[in-house]
């Protein structure tokens, strides 16, 4: 098999912790546009969707594809680009379903046109970015720890 236990609990610790994050900068992304819903519930509600979405289809796609970053050990360059090409096309793919059900759970769940509801996923998606970026790293550090200490 190629996806580990440790990686599943480690994937879904992640995405619990950055749906209550994500939901903080939705709500604030709903402000910002004076959307008529600004409530943390409805953030939380909307992340949960969406970043639940995009953790399911990552083990999913881990465990079709037979995704084994040690299966690479003493692969020649083709082997390793084809791998690679497959992960960003499934990447890309998933990516962008994910853009995609942002805007529409933030259409449905706030009442708003596709165009603003777009806006308003731009806006809250750069703001998470940058959150993950930042919060990832001492995150990535401890479960790194924690899987030494073991």
């Amino acid at each position: 098999m190629a996806i580990s236990t440790l990686g599943v609990i480690s994937g879904l610790v992640t995405t619990i912790v950055f749906i209550f994050v994500d939901a903080l900068l939705l709500m604030l992304s709903a402000k910002i546009f004076k959307l008529r819903d600004t409530s943390y519930r409805t953030g939380v509600i909307v992340s949960a969707i969406v970043l639940g979405f995009m953790w399911v289809v990552g083990i999913l796609v881990s465990l079709v594809f037979n995704v084994d970053p040690n299966s690479l050990a003493g692969a020649d360059l083709a082997q390793i680009g084809s791998v690679l090409g497959a992960a960003l096309g499934i990447g890309l793919v998933t990516f962008l379903l994910g853009l995609f059900l942002a805007t529409l759970f933030i259409r449905q769940f706030y009442g708003e046109e596709w165009g603003r509801s777009a806006l308003v996923m731009i806006v809250w998606k750069v703001f998470a970015w940058i959150a993950q970026a930042i919060l990832l790293i001492p995150l990535v550090l401890i479960l790194g720890l924690v899987v030494v200490g073991q």
